[in-house]
């Protein structure tokens, strides 16, 4: 009886469990999660991992496991309303539309669909019009875009929003928290290096 509580994965699973705990801790060490609206240049950060949504349905996934888009959306449409909107209520929406932000293409879809039906501008440009996106940012919208590879997060594709600009660099939420919110990056860790030919949401009032 003195096994009973132990694993029956064996050595090499154990070792792949190891290795992604470590990973995870690796990128959450030292960070605190912040408040809804501390900071941030008033946005609200919205975590795909809530457990109040985590499980929520988003297109054929979940908003935890494919929710970026959602929640970036949420921030956006949040932060230049002033109106607590939640992903659950921008995921809802673009199921109705069949949207699912799954890429690029369907990204601008989903952004264009909230932006009419919360009565926001929206203008998209090319990831390499640095004039356009600065110009935007300093008129107070805001970027929605997805990154895949950069000096800041590296992986399968992941939508951010960036909500300022200012001499010391540009400013990032998302809801993967790879980003601290109130720190300026860098155009190419903003952009990053490998996503020429992408596009950028501009939202508006």
């Amino acid at each position: 009886h003195n096994e009973f509580e132990n694993s029956n994965d064996t050595a090499e699973l154990i070792q792949e469990r190891v290795k992604a705990a470590e990973e995870i801790y690796q990128r959450y060490k030292g960070k605190k999660r912040p408040a809804s609206i501390t900071g941030n240049g008033g946005y609200r950060i919205y975590y795909q991992n809530d457990n109040r949504w985590r499980s929520v349905r988003y297109g054929s996934s979940t908003i935890g496991e494919a929710g970026c888009g959602a929640c970036a959306l949420a921030m956006a449409v949040s932060g230049l309303t002033g109106k607590a909107v939640e992903p659950p209520e921008i995921a809802e929406y673009l199921n109705s539309k069949g949207i699912s932000t799954a890429d690029e293409a369907e990204g601008t879809n989903g952004a264009t669909a909230i932006a009419k039906k919360y009565g926001l501008t929206i203008q998209v440009v090319n990831k390499n019009d640095k004039s356009r996106i600065d110009g935007a940012l300093n008129q107070g919208k805001v970027c929605m875009f997805s990154v895949s590879s950069n000096g800041v997060y590296s992986g399968q594709g992941h939508y951010i929003l960036c909500y300022k600009k200012d001499n010391k660099g540009y400013y990032i939420v998302e809801s993967g928290n790879y980003y601290d919110s109130n720190k300026p990056y860098s155009w190419i860790q903003t952009m990053g290096s490998s996503n020429n030919g992408g596009m950028v949401n501009i939202l508006g009032k």
